[in-house]
């Protein structure tokens, strides 16, 4: 069975995790600073490469938010992120009970 999306940290007010959750909520699909700033959200940094980002991958995906990958200029990825309607319920949810 799937993680529920309350594992995730902090969503108060101002976090990067509540501006993530605001733009899956406004439909919007993350850059790649805001993917960035998830993983940071669980410990893992940009240069960080290998098994430790697909560590992160995997909790991203645990967690219904579907990560998805472009590759762009010099072979790199770039990713985004999106989640499924239940998930954005879930998440709105939770930033009604979000603390200022």
């Amino acid at each position: 069975m799937k993680k529920k999306i309350e594992t995730l940290p902090n969503l108060k007010k101002g976090s990067c995790t509540y501006h993530i959750a605001m733009a899956l909520l406004n439909g919007r699909r993350l850059s790649q600073l805001e993917v960035d700033k998830l993983l940071e959200t669980k410990g893992i940094y940009r240069t960080d490469m290998g098994r430790k980002k697909r560590k992160a991958l995997e909790w991203l995906r645990e967690h219904d938010l579907q990560v998805s990958y472009l590759v762009g200029p010099k072979n790199e990825r770039r990713y985004w992120v999106s989640a499924p309607y239940s998930v954005l319920q879930e998440i709105k949810g939770k930033l009604k009970g979000a603390t200022k």
